[in-house]
């Protein structure tokens, strides 16, 4: 799932190369409604910051739930986003550069969180994804799928 707040524009085609539509994608209008809605999912909130304080990003990979949050390569997260945050960690890094692009930064954070994970959606949670998914890219998709009994 991708949690966006609505002032923020679609994914852009040429960057994402349609890889939206895999993506279960929920908008939200404020921080914090998105923050209450991971929270009541059971995530933990992790932060990434510059702070060398903070855990490292590897550390992750011990949470059961983790809602990733990244701020601007400006400024990085909000004052509420940290704040709010179950979690702070940092990519480490050498020589003089102190900071990622934030698609290189979600990247390693991935990576990081799902290296030891070797999980298995349930066959009724992958087949409702699935379904969904078919919905919105595949014409004729519902003959599809009961011809495969998987609605």
């Amino acid at each position: 799932m991708l949690v966006g707040l609505s002032s923020h524009s679609k994914p852009a085609r040429g960057v994402a190369k349609s890889t939206e539509r895999w993506l279960t994608i929920v908008r939200y209008a404020t921080a914090t409604e998105a923050i209450n809605a991971l929270r009541s999912e059971k995530y933990a909130l992790a932060v990434a910051v510059k702070q060398r304080g903070a855990i490292p990003v590897g550390a992750l990979c011990a949470k059961p739930r983790v809602a990733l949050w990244f701020g601007n390569e400006h400024d990085g997260a909000s004052k509420a986003a940290i704040a709010a945050a179950d979690l702070h960690y940092w990519i480490p890094l050498v020589g003089m550069v102190d900071s990622l692009n934030v698609s290189v930064a979600a990247a390693v954070s991935l990576y990081a969180v799902t290296e030891n994970r070797r999980r298995v959606l349930p066959r009724a949670m992958s087949a409702k994804l699935r379904a969904a998914w078919y919905h919105r890219d595949v014409r004729g998709a519902d003959a599809i799928l009961r011809r495969f009994n998987a609605t």
